[in-house]
């Protein structure tokens, strides 16, 4: 016959797994990586240097900070500024939208200030979107991994020791246990919370602009 302890951690660990099911739906898909057209050329002698500075401006690179155009001057390659930079100002133009901003803040790219003041605020609020969306997915992974760890503590509870000051002991624990999975999980859930108003606000936003 089973312990009061044995079905007390049989049923903490049934409710964290059924709880910890119910909150996937909160949390969306990770985004890959933002696609950037390729350069064309070989490297540096053949390079097409308004399609360098077309992809640099897309990304987000600032002007005079290629790591590309850089390398390549290391090497006494001529780089052409003058269609460089028309490149990177045409770049420029797609990676300063709105959905742009929002495809970079959920990605975890910075942004250096190169939007023109007329578009940036627009690009901002939808990258602050982005970003904060980005920060609460990184936060609930490490929230399900401490769920894991403590589901992990109760089912290694249900093997205990014959002593009743044992078997006293880690029912304490399990108790303890069960109140940090209550907590874990409240926490798991207003962040999913939080995260689907931002991607409500999001869409409110993108369908206006369109």
């Amino acid at each position: 016959m089973r312990s009061p302890l044995t079905f007390l951690v049989i049923f903490i660990v049934t409710a964290s797994l059924l709880a910890c099911e119910s909150l996937t739906g909160v949390r969306t898909p990770k985004l890959g990586p933002l696609n950037s057209p390729s350069v064309t050329g070989d490297p540096c002698r053949n390079a097409d240097w308004f399609e360098v500075g077309r992809v640099d401006g897309l990304s987000g690179v600032p002007l005079g900070t290629s790591l590309y155009a850089e390398r390549c001057r290391s090497q006494g390659v001529f780089v052409n500024d003058e269609l460089y930079t028309a490149g990177w100002q045409r770049g420029l133009t797609f990676y300063c939208t709105p959905d742009r901003g929002y495809d970079a803040g959920r990605a975890g790219e910075s942004y250096a200030g190169i939007c023109p003041q007329n578009v940036e605020p627009e690009f901002l609020e939808r990258f602050r979107f982005g970003s904060r969306i980005a920060k609460l997915e990184k936060e609930n992974l490490a929230l399900e991994q401490d769920i894991e760890r403590r589901r992990a503590e109760l089912q290694d509870l249900e093997v205990t020791s014959p002593s009743s000051e044992k078997a006293y002991s880690n029912e304490t624990l399990a108790r303890r246990l069960q109140s940090e999975l209550l907590s874990l999980r409240d926490a798991l859930a207003k962040s999913g919370f939080e995260i689907r108003e931002l991607e409500k606000s999001n869409q409110s936003q993108e369908n206006v602009s369109r």
